[in-house]
């Protein structure tokens, strides 16, 4: 193992860690895109398909939790175009429809960040105090990952700075 290697596991190992999860991790794919999670945590889906569902919890749907899934452009769709203003409260037209439900995740306020990833991935995330979002935008390709923490403001943007971290196209 490269010390580089090393180091980015050691560094996604700590991010976890410190966001109050099992140190431990596993890698998880969906799509071409694979990332790491708790090791402890329940999955459905994944491993390829276009969908993944994640949770620490012993209950379905409850937080922790991370929703994953994946647009592929084509003739009919350009996933890249429609991720370049992803957060529909951005969009004045539908404002007042997204409104409430942006005040209950505690979005409003929130910033999308832009961040370049090493390996050329761009990453647009919205952190708001409930939920976190992040599109892993390549040329042809979006991942679209959302992490509900098990307590409001609970280590959101860490916790996807290490899939952020940790994400590898195949």
């Amino acid at each position: 193992m490269s010390v580089y290697k090393a180091l980015t596991s050691l560094g996604v190992a700590l991010a976890l860690a410190s966001v109050n999860l099992i140190a431990e991790a596993k890698e998880v794919r969906v799509f071409r895109f694979s990332f790491q999670i708790p090791d402890a945590w329940y999955v459905d889906g994944g491993d390829g398909e276009m969908k993944l569902y994640a949770s620490g919890s012993n209950e379905m749907y409850k937080p922790p939790l991370i929703l994953a899934e994946t647009c592929v452009t084509s003739k009919e769709k350009d996933c890249t175009k429609e991720s370049a203003n992803p957060f529909p409260y951005d969009r004045l037209e539908q404002k007042e429809a997204y409104e409430e439900n942006y005040k209950t995740l505690g979005c409003v306020g929130a910033n999308v960040i832009n961040i370049q990833r090493e390996n050329g991935v761009t990453e647009r995330r919205l952190v708001c105090k409930t939920v976190g979002y992040s599109l892993f935008i390549t040329k042809t390709a979006v991942l679209w990952v959302a992490y509900s923490p098990l307590r409001k403001n609970d280590g959101i943007a860490e916790f996807l700075d290490a899939i952020g971290r940790s994400l590898k196209i195949r």
